[in-house]
Formats: C-alpha cells, structure tokens, sequence
C-alpha cells in the first residue's frame, strides 16, 4: 500500500497480489491491524500529505491530486477528518 500512495489501487488489486481475495484479504487484515484496509490506505496517505505539507512548496490542490483525490474539498474534508485540521492550518502550524 505504501507503495501505491501516489496510484489508484482497489482492494481488489491489493488482495490479488497477495493471492487473496478481497472479502479474505480484508478479513485477515482487520484481524492483524484493527483497522479495515480502506482506512489504513486513507492514514498512509493523509500522513503522505502532512510530509508534502512540511517538505515541499506544492499547492494544496496539487496534492490532493498527487494522492487521488478528485478534489481539493474532498482532500481537505479527509485531511480534517484524520488530523482535526485543514492543510492550510497543518501548514501553517508545521512549517511556518
């Protein structure tokens, strides 16, 4: 998953490369991390973003698109979700 931040993957493609299918796959991989696969995909790239946020001079809405998101609202609205802040503030805070 790390390596496919940047790249539209399904839990399909994820499952399948570990010869599994999805419903097993997302099974064992709740049961080892307490967290659904989804959920885990959306943190590494919500932590993705804070290090474009702190290390790079990239717009807010170049990021989003970097990591998939359709939008920027969406991506703020997801980024908000998991940090209690928007990116312009994590920015702010972080790399003032």
């Amino acid at each position: 998953m790390k390596d496919n931040l940047e790249n539209k993957i399904t839990l399909d493609d994820i499952a399948d490369s570990v010869g599994y299918s999805s419903s097993h796959f997302s099974s064992y991989f709740t049961q080892k991390t307490n967290f659904p696969p989804y959920d885990y995909y959306n943190q590494l790239k919500i932590q993705k973003a804070c290090s474009y946020l702190q290390f790079s001079d990239l717009k807010v809405k170049e990021i989003a698109y970097k990591l998939g998101y359709y939008d920027q609202f969406h991506f703020s609205k997801a980024f908000k979700k998991e940090t209690e802040m928007t990116p312009k503030e994590y920015r702010k805070k972080y790399n003032p």
